[in-house]
């Protein structure tokens, strides 16, 4: 696994990667419907602050809002901010910034009131998810992500059917690279990992890295799993190198892999790539944060965004190239 150095630790080039227009929500730009302008600005008549700020926040009218989850309503949102004000004044520990901030505002975005799903996806507390031996680049103790967000795809008889299959023979006997139970027959799509204000930024950053090695050795172990069943199936006699140069090509169709590290109030978006063998992670990228009702709507765009890119991305090539 290579990781970036502090010096250089920023995406080799935004448009190359497409990431998702989260340079524009870090900014605040297009991140509420505009069918919610009038709500939050009558809202915010009576805040000791100028809507300005709000001006660019707004999409244009007619703007299809397409992305998974929902958008908390305006007075949860009130509640998220109040939390991370009292977390970050009486310096709380990750376990308070976990429950009552992170996981508040992901259940807000795909949960109903009742606590069920608004679609596919949901998140979950995961901190003792480990990454199988057979996968982990490096030996390490503590634990990797703390939250993540998974596809729940029950009602799909047939997708289900081939999900239960590969378990079967994988070696996590889970469709991820983790054993963590309640991820059995639920692709991980997004990983989460927190940190306390000020604190072990680089340490988190090598947790996460060895996370996101562990799953592009899984995604490498699956691909060619499903090549060599083919191979098999076709009767096909091509050599280990042009076998290779296929797993590769395969591969490089998915592209990066989208996490985030949470530190107190800041919200970064990091991705790794694979190409040949390494594992490269890049930060940092802060899209969203929780000291302000504007940027609480920035994070839970960019959440939503991310989610999207697993809605899209993601999953098609998890069917096509592991499952199907």
């Amino acid at each position: 696994m290579t990781l970036t150095t502090p010096e250089t630790r920023r995406f080799p080039s935004l448009a190359e990667f497409n990431v998702f227009l989260m340079d524009d929500i870090g900014r605040g730009r297009d991140i509420v419907p505009h069918a919610l302008k009038s709500t939050i600005e009558e809202k915010l008549k009576d805040q000791p602050m100028s809507l300005r700020r709000w001006d660019s926040s707004f999409m244009p009218e007619g703007h299809d809002d397409d992305l998974p989850g929902q958008i908390p309503s305006f007075e949860e949102v009130k509640i998220i901010l109040a939390r991370a004000v009292e977390c970050e004044k009486f310096q709380g520990e990750e376990l308070m910034w976990n429950g009552g901030v992170l996981l508040r505002l992901l259940r807000g975005i795909f949960e109903d009131r009742l606590g069920g799903q608004c679609d596919d996806f949901n998140a979950i507390l995961c901190t003792t998810a480990r990454p199988d031996r057979e996968f982990e680049p490096m030996p390490s103790t503590g634990r990797m992500i703390d939250v993540c967000i998974y596809a729940s795809l029950d009602q799909n008889q047939e997708l289900r059917a081939a999900m239960a299959e590969f378990c079967m023979t994988a070696p996590t006997a889970t469709v991820n690279h983790t054993d963590f139970e309640p991820l059995q027959l639920r692709p991980l799509v997004l990983g989460i990992g927190t940190r306390k204000p000020g604190v072990e930024w680089d340490r988190a950053q090598v947790q996460i890295g060895i996370w996101h090695a562990s799953q592009w050795a899984f995604l490498r172990w699956a691909v060619r799993q499903k090549l060599l069943k083919r191979r098999v199936a076709q009767g096909a006699d091509e050599g280990e190198v042009e076998f290779q140069a296929e797993e590769r090509a395969v591969l490089s169709k998915l592209g990066f892999i989208p996490g985030i590290i949470v530190q107190g109030n800041r919200w970064h978006l990091v991705i790794s790539t694979y190409h040949e063998g390494k594992t490269t992670l890049w930060a940092e990228w802060v899209f969203g944060t929780t000291k302000s009702l504007m940027d609480i709507y920035s994070v839970i765009a960019g959440v939503r965004r991310l989610t999207a890119w697993a809605r899209d991305t993601y999953l098609p090539w998890f069917k096509e190239n592991v499952l199907m």
